[in-house]
């Protein structure tokens, strides 16, 4: 069942109980589902040309998001260690496997090189803003078109992760500037990874999404099958919002494939979640918030 907006309960659904019908798993979901129709392999020499790895370029599917109604995607937004309780990106899914944005490396991490300047730290976000500049090897020199590069690492301590956009790179040496300090500025040797790069699209599993033209481009897992839909999170909403409800249980639903919460809870007393199952979803899988006697029993959470 995809939802558009969220399915919400309150103090009028007193008493209320949501389950599936005959002993069925409902399964709400916040995404759609893209047919194996509107999918083609890509033929556009501008975009093919820019990837780095030639073995890859006639792999790539792509998918005209306009066709199936997509006007609009929100932009990615930082993630990580100093930024809680944001909502995922649109994210493509294989079947139940969330597909990964196309990266470099493909696996593990790379080390910043040398620092030009590290950016503001722990001690001094009160200042004036200094972004920082770093190298990396020549590598990012085949960046310097991409139109929303992102990095995600460790850039100082080895608890504090950290996704931040990269603002500029100098097309002669690769210098990489980011668009904002991170949380406790950037050490060399840290370890970090490319991504959101087109021109990394290389491995299966890989997608990346081009926001201006509303464009997927990807490289399947392994061949298309009605059996293992692809899947694009959408809604940014919770799934199943109650507050101000009272003595509602939710049983044995499913939820899943949205940018959102799964459910939210809030100043409700007796609302019981049981036996759900929770995947492959951009925030939380529930936030129970003030009330009573609320919470989730024999649930099941993953991705």
């Amino acid at each position: 069942y995809r939802l558009a907006a969220s399915l919400k309960f309150d103090k009028q659904d007193d008493g209320l109980t949501v389950r599936g019908e005959n002993g069925k798993r409902p399964l709400l979901v916040g995404g759609i589902q893209i047919p194996i129709t509107a999918v083609h392999p890509c033929t556009e020499p501008k975009i093919l040309e820019r990837i780095i790895d030639q073995s890859a370029r006639n792999k790539v599917l792509e998918v005209d998001l306009t066709k199936l109604g997509i006007t609009s995607l929100a932009p990615i937004v930082a993630r990580g260690f100093p930024h809680s309780g944001i909502i995922g990106p649109t994210e493509l899914f294989a079947g139940d496997q969330p597909m990964v944005l196309a990266r470099w490396p493909n696996q593990g991490y790379t080390k910043v090189g040398k620092v030009a300047e590290a950016g503001n730290g722990e001690n001094d976000h009160d200042k004036p803003m200094r972004r920082p500049v770093f190298s990396i090897g020549e590598r990012s020199t085949h960046w310097i078109n991409a139109e929303d590069p992102w990095l995600y690492g460790y850039f100082k301590y080895d608890w504090a992760d950290e996704g931040v956009k990269v603002r500029h790179i100098d097309p002669a040496t690769g210098e990489i500037t980011l668009e904002t300090s991170t949380v406790y500025g950037v050490d060399t040797n840290a370890p970090f990874f490319a991504e959101n790069l087109i021109e990394e699209l290389d491995a299966p599993g890989e997608y990346t999404i081009d926001r201006n033209s509303l464009h997927l481009y990807f490289i399947p897992l392994h061949a298309l099958s009605p059996n293992e839909p692809l899947t694009l999170s959408m809604l940014d909403q919770p799934l199943i919002s109650a507050e101000g409800a009272a003595n509602i249980i939710v049983k044995g639903l499913d939820f899943g494939f949205s940018r959102g919460v799964g459910v939210v809870v809030k100043n409700c007393e007796r609302v019981q979640i049981q036996a759900c199952r929770f995947m492959n979803l951009g925030a939380k899988a529930a936030d129970i918030d003030g009330g009573h006697d609320n919470g989730l029993q024999s649930c099941d959470v993953w991705n």
